[in-house]
Order: structure tokens, then C-alpha cells, then sequence
């Protein structure tokens, strides 16, 4: 299983107008993270890496050489002071990092396994890291106490990704075997399984690598290695939707992978991040689908904290020029970290004005808006909802 996942997480890209990284590049980006204040963006490479830009130029770019091996797992701490990674063989070591400093505060080293998702509970409490599926070992996760340092661990069986409920309580583990479990932090006991009936194909290519949950809790979404999004309500272990992320036909199977699913805050909408660049938003309640883009093919994805921008970490060498979009805001990390502002609208402006309880009111007149959210003072609205603000409206008076 071990040997499965390592394999598949490396597969590379290939046509769609793109040139792939080599297989054995060491600039392959595996993992972009925004910081909880939407001012940084996180990125690890294949090499070990981590590479922390700041958007708004106040700081100089932070080198965290991690470790040599592959960085899988990267989260930042809610308070965006620390930032945790997971590697791959041969350092299989959970780090945590001060995100301003750049030194290792805190280490959990020599799992025998490759870490394959690391996360930060909402309320700042836990980290929580899964390595692929044990053999010889009785536990595959371990949850650190972020106050005492102290860890538990337990086993999951083979796990991709992980995603936390609003209040820190519970998290929800997507199983490569077609379920997500969810799990009662205090005790790590199953709490309740949400089921896909679906054929064993080898390779992950139809089962589930990624996991979110909504901000209301109602929801659960499940992507899948074909470019499939399982929705399941809470209260209920059987899909209510099964979505289809993208077209993709080709033969190259990484491309119709899930890299992101993201929740609007209202829990009216979900949207999929495809490898193939395709980017498409439903109707939560009735799976109907209400918009679709195309961005540049890219490893990895994610959405800022109000989901007004997405970071892209592209499928090209560092040395390459970023395919260019309509939608590019800017470009980091010599031109392999893309970020976009995704479906600009009046409707995403209200929903990111309402997550955050901004005093002002969206309008057509975008010029106007944004002389509004600009003369806000500093305190008054979180940095990460006024840069989503500016950033949609800014792309909606540029149409």
C-alpha cells in the first residue's frame, strides 16, 4: 500500500499544452497552503524544502530546508505563528516550524512510514499527522498536543487527507477504501462512517484522496482519484450527490485528479480544483452545477481563508514561464505558484463580506466598492477577508 500511494502521488503531467516536470525534478512542488491571515503562501517541494512568500512584500521570502525527502503534509497553525510538515522516506519525520523565524521548534521523528497528510485543528490544539498504512507498526497517526507537545498515537488504516469541524472536536479521515470516518478528537474513537459504493480499481484512480467539511457542519465532501465529488449530509452515512470534477479523457490518469474541494463559508456552494486546470462550483443542496473555469494544470491547490483567491502550484519547472489566465492576480516563486481569483461575482463578494462581517456593501459600482473596503480601518475586518474583497472586486472591474 506503502508502494502504491508513493507511486501515485508521483505521477507527473503530461500533454494539455503543458510540459511536465521531470520524474526525477527536485523542484516538483507537492503541497501550497495559505496562512490563516491570507497574507503568506507555503509551499514544499520534492526536495525537502518549504518556501513561506509573503503577498504583501513585508517580508522576505523564509527557506525551511526540512528534510531531504519529499514534503506530503504542510499546515499552518490558526494563529499563523507555526507551520507543521510531514515527510516522506527516508526522514518520515512530523516538523513544526516558527513561521516567522524559520527554526524547528518541535520534532517527531522516524515513523517507518511516509507521512502522507499533516493538519491543524481549528482551535489551535492539535496536530494531527497520517502516515500510509502500517505493517510491521500497531499505529499509523500521531496527535500532538501543540501546548504540551505531548503525542498520542493510533492507528487509521491507510488514509489521504484529513478535515477538521468547525470547533476542533471532531475530524473526518478519507479512507482509500471508499468511506470517510469521523473521529472524536478527545478520544480518537469512530464516531461515524459515510460510505461511496464504488468498484476497487488499483491505483486510487476512483477512491477517495480528499476530505472537507463545511463550515456549517451539514456537510461532508469527498473527492476521488477520477475526478469524482461525494457529498454526504451529517446525519446521514449514504451520498446525496455524486459529482463529476471534470471532462478529462485523456490518458494520463493524474490529470483527473481532486487537488482541492473547498465549502463557501455560506454552505450554499462547493467547488472542485481539478489537475487538469478545470475548476467547477455546485448548488450543495441540489448538485446542480453554476459555474465552470479553466486554470493553469497544477500538483497542488488551495483556497484562501475567505475563498475569495486560489493558490496553484503548477505543474512546471520553476525555470518555466507560468501559463497564463485571465484570472491571474500573481505569480510567486518564479512563476511555479499561481494564485487566481476563481468565478468573480457580486453573490462571492456578499458571501466573503458576510463570513466576516464587514460594514460594507457590494455594489456594481466596483470602483467605488473597493474605495469602501480600502478606507476600512485595519482592526475592523480580518486582513485575509479585506485582500479576498479587493481581490474579487478588483477582478470583477477588470471585466
Amino acid at each position: 500500500m506503502r508502494r502504491l500511494l508513493a507511486s501515485l502521488l508521483m505521477v507527473l503531467f503530461v500533454g494539455s499544452g503543458v510540459q511536465a516536470q521531470d520524474t526525477d525534478s527536485t523542484t516538483r512542488i507537492t503541497r501550497v497552503v495559505w496562512s490563516p491571515d491570507g497574507t503568506r503562501v507555503a509551499t514544499s517541494y520534492r526536495d525537502g524544502r518549504i518556501l513561506i512568500d509573503s503577498l504583501e512584500g513585508q517580508q522576505q521570502r523564509l527557506l525551511l530546508q526540512a528534510d531531504t525527502s519529499r514534503i506530503l503534509g504542510l499546515a499552518w497553525s490558526p494563529d499563523g505563528q507555526l507551520l507543521a510538515s510531514g515527510s516522506t522516506s527516508p526522514d518520515n519525520a512530523l516538523r513544526i516550524w516558527d513561521a516567522i523565524t524559520g527554526e524547528q521548534v518541535h520534532v517527531v521523528a522516524d515513523f517507518g512510514l511516509d507521512i502522507l497528510t499533516v493538519t491543524w485543528s481549528p482551535n489551535g490544539q492539535y496536530i494531527l499527522a497520517v502516515t500510509a498504512e502500517p505493517f510491521n507498526t500497531p499505529s499509523n497517526a500521531v496527535l500532538v498536543d501543540s501546548t504540551t507537545l505531548q503525542s498520542t498515537t493510533f492507528s487509521t488504516g491507510a488514509v489521504s487527507d484529513i478535515a477538521w469541524n468547525l470547533d476542533g472536536t471532531q475530524a473526518a479521515f478519507s479512507n482509500i477504501s471508499f468511506n470517510v470516518e469521523v473521529r472524536n478528537v478527545a478520544s480518537l474513537d469512530l464516531a461515524s462512517r459515510y460510505m461511496y459504493d464504488a468498484p476497487f480499481i488499483p491505483g486510487l484512480l476512483n477512491q477517495l484522496i480528499k476530505v472537507t467539511w463545511s463550515s456549517t457542519g451539514e456537510y461532508i465532501a469527498g473527492g476521488t482519484g477520477d475526478g469524482r465529488i461525494i457529498i454526504w449530509r451529517f446525519d446521514s452515512p449514504e451520498p446525496v450527490h455524486v459529482l463529476e470534477g471534470n471532462s478529462y479523457q485523456g490518458e494520463n490518469i493524474a490529470l483527473a485528479w481532486i487537488n482541492e474541494l473547498y465549502f463557501d463559508d455560506s454552505g450554499q456552494y462547493v467547488t472542485s480544483v481539478s489537475r487538469d486546470g478545470t475548476l467547477r462550483r455546485w448548488v450543495v443542496e441540489t448538485g446542480n452545477l453554476v459555474s465552470e473555469q479553466m486554470v493553469t494544470p497544477q500538483y497542488a491547490a488551495d483556497f484562501s481563508p475567505y475563498g475569495g483567491r486560489l493558490a496553484l502550484g503548477l505543474a512546471l519547472p520553476e525555470n518555466m514561464a507560468a501559463t497564463q489566465v485571465d484570472l491571474v492576480v500573481e505569480t510567486l516563486a518564479s512563476g511555479a505558484i499561481q494564485i487566481v481569483v476563481p468565478d468573480p461575482s457580486i453573490d462571492r463578494l456578499n458571501t466573503i463580506a458576510a463570513a466576516c462581517d464587514a460594514p460594507v456593501s457590494p455594489t456594481t459600482d466596483m470602483a467605488d466598492f473597493i474605495a469602501q473596503v480600502e478606507a476600512l480601518p485595519a482592526d475592523s475586518i480580518p486582513p485575509a477577508c479585506a485582500a479576498d474583497l479587493l481581490a474579487v472586486a478588483r477582478a470583477l472591474e477588470s471585466q
